[in-house]
């Protein structure tokens, strides 16, 4: 298996799950709307990466020319690139309360933008 169609797998399976997850995000309505648009961006990233794999795996036929298969490290880069400089907008998951610091339960990590634990959120209630 060449490098292209590991990417091109890999990037299948996690536009799957990001997906499956970004589905599972409307439950939770106005309350995770900054964590599901961080979901769209992350998916769009890597169906980025399944397209140029997808590219480079088929180049024969769509371009005539057959494409090296480490022409995918230079995309998969860029997009790594992309999501780390745009963090604030597609890595908003957090897994400690931003203010005790105690272990958040995963579906407020993933899916609940307030990342914070029960307590300091009935505490900034409160105030």
């Amino acid at each position: 298996m060449g490098l292209a169609q590991f990417f091109s797998k890999l990037a299948y399976f996690l536009f799957l799950g990001i997906l499956l997850a970004n589905l599972y995000q409307k439950k939770f309505g106005p309350r995770g709307l900054r964590k599901r648009l961080a979901g769209l961006y992350l998916g769009v990233s890597v169906f980025i990466v399944f397209l140029a794999s997808g590219a480079i795996i088929h180049s024969r036929r769509i371009f005539g020319v057959e494409l090296d298969d480490r022409l995918i490290l230079p995309v998969a880069a860029a997009t790594a690139w992309y999501v780390y400089a745009k963090r604030e907008k597609t890595l908003p998951f957090r897994f400690r309360c931003q203010d005790c610091g105690v272990r958040l339960p995963w579906e407020k990590a993933l899916f609940i933008d307030s990342n914070l634990c029960a307590r300091c959120e009935d505490r900034r209630k409160k105030n």
